[in-house]
């Protein structure tokens, strides 16, 4: 948990041709060393990672155990079942569903923003119009981001990692070549880099922990052992606790010492906790 914001903004795409538009437009540098391809200036860190979910999953722990971020943007483009969805439209994923293992992600939208909204899954393979879909109400497809939720999810919070994907085909099986590419995302920049400023502007205005607060906050989740859901869960009341002026988190004095290793005992502390910390 950190005691102050970064100031750094982590962007991931799968393809060079993605990742262009972004470099050359924000005069990023090309970082030194092992690993995905990075660049990156005082403002922001990018990472090339490659096609899949295993090397989107790869890039994003090396991203983030290189560089405290803020928050994390997942921008690339996507197929879509739907034809409403046109080419070149820029959507805000609001479900990632991940097809081999059926779990589903869903990040918090907490800036305000002009894109259409729907989910995408995750598949291991190139799709098809005639492809099977395993969730209906899930229009569009990548091969990345539930790689990325499985590794973000226990560094950050909900509302701090985004995908913004634009339609690049219907499923018809074309061949995309990079300058195509390149052109959907140059022209959708604007409106994404403008998205990302917002959420840095939300993000610096959010209350942190001081390090009184900060040590009571993990000695507390290391303690009982919480699930990743219930530290975010924790840490989202306790940061409500800190801007309504209790900076030390004092009202978790008397839980200073609990500790917790079966299941069932640690859910009834932990709903005690959190009954404790509402307003």
């Amino acid at each position: 948990m950190l005691v102050s914001h970064s100031k750094v903004l982590a962007i991931i795409f799968a393809l060079p041709a993605e990742a262009r538009p972004f470099i050359r437009k924000l005069g990023l540098r090309r970082a030194r060393g092992s690993g995905p391809p990075t660049y990156e200036s005082d403002k922001v860190r990018l990472v090339i990672s490659g096609v899949g979910r295993q090397k989107a999953a790869d890039a994003t722990a090396y991203l983030l155990e290189k560089e405290s971020a803020f928050a994390l943007c997942n921008v690339g483009i996507c197929g879509s079942r739907a034809k409403r969805h046109a080419i070149g439209t820029t959507i805000y994923v609001n479900r990632i569903r991940d097809n081999l293992t059926g779990r589903s992600y869903y990040p918090d939208p907490v800036v305000r923003h002009e894109f259409p909204e729907a989910g995408l899954v995750t598949h291991d393979e190139p799709q098809v119009m005639t492809s099977v879909n395993p969730s209906p109400d899930s229009s569009l497809v990548d091969m990345e981001a539930a790689g990325i939720c499985q590794q973000i999810l226990p560094l950050l919070p909900p509302h701090r990692f985004h995908f913004l994907k634009i339609v690049s085909d219907h499923l018809d099986d074309a061949k995309l070549s990079a300058c195509y590419v390149e052109q959907l995302v140059e022209e959708a920049y604007d409106g994404i880099w403008e998205f990302m400023e917002n959420l840095r502007s939300v993000v610096a205005s959010e209350p942190i922990f001081n390090e009184i607060a900060d040590f009571k906050y993990n000695n507390l989740a290391k303690g009982l052992r919480l699930t990743t859901t219930q530290r975010s869960h924790l840490e989202r009341l306790c940061l409500h606790r800190v801007s309504a002026g209790d900076h030390n988190l004092d009202i978790l004095d008397s839980f200073e010492n609990i500790v917790s290793a079966v299941k069932v005992e640690r859910n009834k502390i932990f709903k005690k906790i959190c009954c404790v910390l509402l307003p």
